[in-house]
């Protein structure tokens, strides 16, 4: 399955690592204030964020006040898939210039997203 789905493993695997992650944050919630009952531990260390709930977050200090920050969502990192280099192509062989350029533009699409392929093939349009 993996040979023919990768992107369902990598998939899988960010949601085992994001369960395994909880886990451990949950229990360390429990362990720190074992008086207290789970319910203030999840009031007191997770929030609702973009309508999913138990984000963990904290409180950090900052220059105006204090600052909410949240830990990063593994299972919601975009799985970008590289494309091959065809055959022996080289960056120095002047004749696969017009490849390498096309894939330089492709990389732009997939780093900065659509607006930035739009301007960028607006601008090859005009050249």
């Amino acid at each position: 399955m993996g040979l023919l789905l990768p992107f369902l493993v990598s998939k899988r695997v960010f949601s085992y690592v994001k369960e395994q992650v909880w886990k451990q944050i949950w229990g360390w919630c429990l362990r720190r204030h074992p008086i207290r009952r789970a319910s203030w531990s999840k009031k007191k260390y997770f929030m609702c964020f973009r309508g999913q709930d138990w984000v963990f977050f904290g409180i950090k200090l900052a220059e105006k006040g204090t600052k909410q920050v949240r830990l990063k969502q593994i299972h919601l990192t975009p799985i970008k898939r590289h494309i091959k280099v065809k055959g022996k192509a080289s960056p120095d062989n002047p004749e696969l210039k017009d490849y390498w350029e096309k894939r330089r533009v492709i990389t732009y699409i997939d780093i900065y997203g659509y607006i930035l392929y739009v301007y960028i093939a607006v601008l090859l349009r005009r050249c």
